[in-house]
């Protein structure tokens, strides 16, 4: 990974900056770059509540790194190419914002509405601190840097304010208490209160209810822990009979792929137990939430990665075959000939 360079300057270069300011800077960047990768894990995993810290510290900036002053980035690890994208990601974000865009962008670009209100008050943060300063920003050695200096803050404001009003969308399954006469929902041991908008008639909702693995659309609440605690005014429901992933990731690897893995999940609801799998590698992988089964068949996938790929052995019948085909789905491959 090619460092990445930013640096707090004065309208006047030639003046200092406050140390307070250059420090808070560094804080307001990790936040953003922490919640534009949470984003992207969301989007990549399909991760429903808190994110491991495993994983999330993937996004952690190094000061100095090989930059040549500023902040910057040390170079990711060959396997690990994750914040490469976040980075990238997070560069474009400043592009557009810093020079005054607005519109439907931030719509687009982040598809969790949760992440998506985090990214806007990580952007006013930024923002605010810089106090008529100007943050300029690239990869070392590519000419001139970009600059941060002209944030519409009101329309950003609009994302803080919805909040979790915005619609999203939750994996888990669906039932109904008929003491309380009240639907719930659930992707881990704790089932949370979900009401149906009339878009949805009772006998959809009860149709796939029970085993069945759906995708709901509504106004998620989160707590403070990042967890689900309810689902407002439901308005669409699909079963999930596909999952794919486009890029394997656990706490030391992460493989982007050509060709999707589609898992096919499963939910037992008199056990609670969440199960992918996948045939041709034969990966089969149950937990008792949706969140620690993805993690737990991304993690089966890497020990095939490791054992096959990335070992020096010989193979020969059903363990070459699984080497091949491992080595057919990455969009990369490397350190490996």
């Amino acid at each position: 990974m090619q460092p990445f360079n930013f640096k707090v300057v004065a309208e006047d270069e030639s003046e200092g900056i406050a140390i307070a300011v250059a420090g808070q800077t560094i804080v307001d960047i990790q936040n953003l770059l922490t919640d534009i990768g949470r984003d992207m894990i969301r989007t990549d995993l399909r991760l429903q509540n808190g994110i491991p810290d495993s994983i999330l510290d993937k996004f952690i900036l190094k000061t100095g790194g090989q930059s040549s002053g500023g902040i910057g980035t040390r170079p990711a690890d060959h396997a690990d190419v994750l914040i490469d994208d976040a980075m990238a990601k997070l560069c474009k974000t400043l592009s557009f914002f810093g020079q005054g865009g607005t519109g439907a962008w931030m719509d687009t670009e982040f598809t969790d509405p949760f992440e998506r209100g985090n990214v806007a008050r990580d952007l006013i943060a930024l923002n605010d601190h810089l106090a008529g300063h100007v943050l300029k920003y690239g990869k070392d050695g590519q000419g001139e840097m970009e600059e941060f200096r002209k944030l519409k803050r009101d329309k950003l404001q609009e994302y803080v304010k919805k909040g979790n009003n915005f619609r999203g969308f939750a994996i888990g399954s669906l039932f109904q208490d008929p003491k309380k006469n009240r639907w719930l929902f659930r992707n881990s041991m704790t089932a949370v209160p979900v009401t149906l908008s009339k878009a949805v008639p009772t006998d959809t909702a009860r149709r796939l209810s029970g085993d069945k693995v759906v995708l709901v659309r509504g106004s998620i609440r989160r707590n403070s822990d990042d967890m689900i605690t309810g689902i407002d005014g439901i308005d669409w429901i699909e079963e999930l009979s596909i999952v794919k992933f486009l890029r394997m990731i656990s706490s030391d690897r992460d493989i982007p792929l050509l060709n999707a893995v589609a898992a096919v999940p499963y939910h037992d609801a008199s056990r609670n137990t969440w199960t992918l799998r996948y045939d041709p590698l034969g990966i089969r992988v149950t937990k008792d939430s949706w969140d620690s089964c993805v993690m737990a068949f991304h993690d089966y996938f890497v020990f095939l990665w490791k054992t096959y790929v990335e070992a020096k052995s010989e193979f020969s019948g059903e363990e070459k075959d699984i080497r091949d085909l491992l080595l057919s789905m990455p969009s990369a491959l490397p350190n490996i000939e």
